[in-house]
């Protein structure tokens, strides 16, 4: 595992993004885009992060952003260790389930003591950036992809295949077959996956009810959003929260 000093780690919760001026970095920088868009220029080239989007920046990269337009859930990490990790400045739809699960943990971690926090986040970090390396590349048609970016882009809101459809400027049963073809699985089946995996994270990030959460992952009916979470991961929201938290408490 590799060696990581951490330097700074914050998560911006649904607030504007501040402007950063232009300068250099002298440290690495991992961007964690959950959600809404943030503009940089990197290097002098302009970089928009969508959600699912990583920002990863090397030493003595040219970085600024702009004010955020409106509010964005996003992680950064600033840090410094003696590995190249050979990752592309934008890594689109960088997320998956493991790595959304190791950054509720950083939520988690970011309560503890300073010197033990940075450690520990540190360790967990260096999990994400091997996790990002090992990632294979999934290459999706454009359809795919717009599809994909369409539902991470509106998780909090009804999303409706002929919508989907309209959108894609394509029928909603030719979206879904196609989509089902590359992807493994149909647009709902996906819709819900990434949901739940959201709902997860909020569940163990910050304490909110799970009414609450219900809506912010698009379920506007909370009693259909505690049965479907059992059905998918064996427990309750509720369940799961304290059974997490539970077994995090005894390892401490």
């Amino acid at each position: 595992m590799t060696d990581i000093n951490l330097l700074y780690y914050r998560h911006n919760r649904y607030a504007l993004a501040p402007k950063i001026s232009s300068r250099k970095i002298f440290y690495y920088e991992l961007t964690v885009m959950l959600d809404g868009q943030m503009e940089y220029r990197i290097n002098s080239q302009p970089v928009l992060l969508e959600p699912g989007d990583l920002l990863f920046l090397r030493y003595g990269d040219l970085r600024a952003r702009d004010l955020g337009r409106g509010k964005a859930d996003y992680v950064s990490f600033n840090f410094q260790c003696d590995e190249d990790f050979g990752l592309e400045t934008v890594i689109e739809n960088g997320i998956s389930r493991e790595i959304s699960h190791l950054i509720a943990a950083c939520d988690e971690l970011a309560r503890m003591p300073k010197g033990e926090c940075e450690r520990r986040i540190g360790y967990v970090l260096s999990c994400i950036l091997h996790l990002i390396q090992e990632k294979p590349k999934e290459v999706y048609s454009n359809l795919t992809e717009g599809i994909i970016r369409y539902i991470h882009s509106h998780l909090t809101e009804k999303i409706i295949l002929s919508e989907i459809g309209r959108q894609m400027h394509f029928s909603p049963v030719y979206c879904d077959t196609v989509f089902k073809k590359e992807v493994g699985k149909s647009i709902v089946s996906y819709l819900l996956d990434v949901r739940l995996e959201e709902a997860k994270s909020l569940l163990l990030a910050n304490t909110e009810s799970v009414r609450d959460i219900s809506r912010a992952v698009g379920i506007e009916d909370h009693n259909y959003f505690s049965r479907l979470f059992k059905q998918r991961m064996g427990y309750t929201p509720t369940q799961y929260r304290n059974s997490i938290l539970k077994n995090y408490k005894n390892e401490k």
